[in-house]
């Protein structure tokens, strides 16, 4: 029975001994279906210049059976929900910023402990949801490249905008003490500007189309 455990463990299943008086009566394998867009999705992370780690409770030769299969190179097996949230912090300090996803009760502490939780909505437990800053609506992995993507790009507008509308203040701070403008073309640059930020950001619409996903995102703000 013992080496029946060993050969299923070895495959990424987990055993289930049933018992009959003093024997054993048989050993149930089971194994959770791997989603077929797990590889791809996480190969778009991996070009993301994001590592990839799986942090699990399951056996660690279940956990290594899996990650082979979707390309994930460093795995944690055998992890209580104290481990994974002390992984989380030892992550911290090596990364700087860690993204943890997660859908159940045991993900919870290292959702909070992680610089942004993601909880898998459609399947997710309500404790993991209320703990992480964003639930995704569904359990679909490509959403997470797409999310990635998506921020990386607000960021660089919201920075864009703020440096743009900042330089044409201090351009007319200066124009103002030159002499070359009036308190008119300082207030319809003001709202040039503020018009022109607007536009901008609402060109993020238009990356949404080009990349969409097949679900709906819910953010939250950060709890802190």
């Amino acid at each position: 029975a013992e080496k029946i455990v060993a050969q299923l463990s070895s495959q990424g299943k987990t055993s289930v001994v049933a018992r009959l008086g003093n024997g054993i009566a048989g050993i149930i394998g089971l194994m959770d279906d791997i989603k077929p867009d797990s590889a791809t999705a996480l190969n778009e992370i991996e070009t993301l210049n994001i590592v990839p780690v799986m942090l699990t409770g399951d056996h660690e030769n279940a956990a290594i059976f899996v990650a082979n299969q979707v390309g994930i190179k460093k795995i944690f097996g055998n992890m209580l929900p104290e481990n994974k949230a002390e992984k989380i912090k030892n992550l911290l300090q090596q990364y700087g910023k860690v993204a943890m996803v997660g859908d159940g009760i045991n993900d919870a502490p290292a959702l909070a402990q992680s610089t942004v939780g993601i909880a898998m909505g459609a399947a997710g437990s309500d404790t993991a949801i209320e703990t992480a800053n964003i639930a995704l609506m569904n359990d679909k992995l490509s959403l997470i490249p797409f999310l990635t993507r998506l921020s990386r790009k607000t960021l660089l507008r919201i920075k864009f905008n703020t440096i743009g509308a900042i330089g044409v203040k201090v351009l007319f701070i200066i124009l103002a003490f030159t002499g070359y403008s009036n308190l008119v073309f300082a207030i319809a640059a003001d709202v040039g500007v503020t018009l022109i930020v607007i536009l901008t950001s609402l060109n993020l619409m238009n990356f949404e189309n080009a990349h969409k996903p097949d679900s709906v995102l819910l953010s939250r703000q950060h709890k802190k």
